[in-house]
């Protein structure tokens, strides 16, 4: 199965790899880039590259404060912007717990910026602090795994009986390699079959049906593609009667085994006398080891064709659709073409960490204020201007919203500090 899952090209690596325990490509990047900070912070005191990192921190909360927006390219394009990112989302998954905290408490972004402040003085990672981030990040791969996990339970669950027989995968037979790999990426699901960026799709994208987004009904129930469907079946229940083979009559009726059959499954054998549903399978090389098999395999060969034949034809029609779009699907190619990100851990991992923040409102002024001291004793009296101004502008926010009346805020006449 593992061999069978690496040959097909439309499974997002995330999740296969999530899924398998592996870490992701973006975990490592994350990871990569934790240690990075980690060791410029261990660097001498009043260094090159830990003055660089305090004045670039300095930067990139000047953009966002003049701007109000994190996700403008001016700030986006500077490495604190994801590295703060990957902070909050580490502090997410430690979910308040000590050891995967750095040492002495507080949140991972609260420490990377006290220390990035404090780059003048002398300055070691503890290995207690070092030990957390590891542990920080474990936390953060395994929630990314069980979420890939969770995403695919659906697409898996679909097609599970394909794959939940003693004789795994038949189809391996055909010579065809295009539609043993069409074959292949079935028994991932939708998802698998026709990529990551359709996978919301709550409808046939053929006949519209509510729901209906799935292998089983595109393969087997669509009523678009029913001439189609029952002509393939037909000609291939014709090969198996020619050659003397038992086969139940009745293909429109009998469609479930039909279904079966065509994505390459086993089948009992009432319905098609080849014992394709014995706990083993035809892939022996080119001399089976029964006279049974020698008589069945050509003819299985060439009933996969033709079947394979409409297989191929509805899969490429389909994807020529979805890349086509449509509005009502909530799907367009100018606006969605390009969805990696929101469909990579990035995304839904910022929006929970935000979600974190809007349930903490204490939390975060508690935040803001440590962070607005701090900037003070570094002697960065325009940053803690910034961000006590911006603790005033979200509480006289919330003030319009609950009615309360707005908080006064008071400045020197001489040097406008707060």
């Amino acid at each position: 199965m593992l061999r069978m899952a690496l040959q097909a090209p439309n499974t997002p690596l995330v999740a296969l790899r999530s899924i398998l325990g592996i870490p992701t490509l973006q975990t490592r990047f994350d990871c990569d880039r934790v240690r990075l900070l980690l060791s410029i912070i261990n660097t001498p005191q009043g260094s090159y590259v830990r003055q660089q990192l305090c004045d670039e921190l300095e930067l990139y909360d000047g953009i966002v404060v003049a701007e109000g927006d994190e996700r403008l390219p001016a700030a986006s394009g500077l490495w604190w912007h994801r590295t703060l990112q990957v902070l909050a989302v580490m502090d997410v998954a430690a979910a308040g717990d000590q050891s995967a905290l750095p040492a002495g408490g507080g949140s991972w972004v609260d420490w990377a910026r006290l220390v990035a402040a404090q780059w003048a003085g002398e300055l070691r990672v503890s290995k207690e602090t070092a030990a957390a981030s590891r542990v920080a990040m474990l936390r953060v791969e395994a929630r990314r795994r069980a979420r890939e996990i969770q995403r695919c339970v659906a697409s898996l669950g679909e097609v599970s009986e394909l794959v939940d027989t003693p004789n795994l995968a038949p189809f391996v037979v055909d010579p065809k390699r295009d539609v043993t790999q069409l074959r292949i990426q079935l028994r991932g699901g939708r998802r698998t079959l026709f990529g990551h960026r359709h996978f919301h799709l709550d409808r046939c994208p053929w006949c519209t049906e509510q729901g209906m987004f799935t292998v089983p009904h595109l393969v087997r129930d669509c009523v678009i593609w029913e001439e189609e469907r029952l002509e393939a079946w037909e000609k291939a229940r014709a090969v198996a009667v020619a050659a003397g083979v038992d086969v139940a009559p009745h293909v429109a009726v009998l469609r479930h085994y039909w279904y079966h059959f065509t994505c390459g499954a086993a089948v009992p054998g009432e319905f098609l006398d080849l014992d394709l549903d014995r706990p083993t399978h035809f892939a022996r090389g080119t001399a089976p080891a029964t006279r049974h098999l020698r008589l069945a395999l050509p003819v299985y060969q060439r009933m996969l064709g033709i079947t394979g034949v409409f297989l191929r034809v509805l899969v490429s029609k389909t994807r020529e659709l979805l890349e086509a779009g449509n509005p009502a699907w909530g799907y367009t190619p100018e606006v969605n073409a390009r969805r990696v990100a929101a469909d990579n851990h990035a995304a839904w991992e910022l929006e929970e960490a935000r979600a974190g923040e809007e349930d903490g409102g204490g939390d975060r002024l508690e935040r803001a204020l440590r962070e607005a001291a701090t900037a003070m004793e570094t002697g960065d009296e325009a940053r803690a201007r910034a961000v006590l101004r911006q603790v005033f502008q979200d509480l006289e926010d919330a003030g319009e919203e609950e009615g309360t009346e707005e908080p006064a805020v008071e400045e020197d006449s001489e040097d406008g500090s707060v």
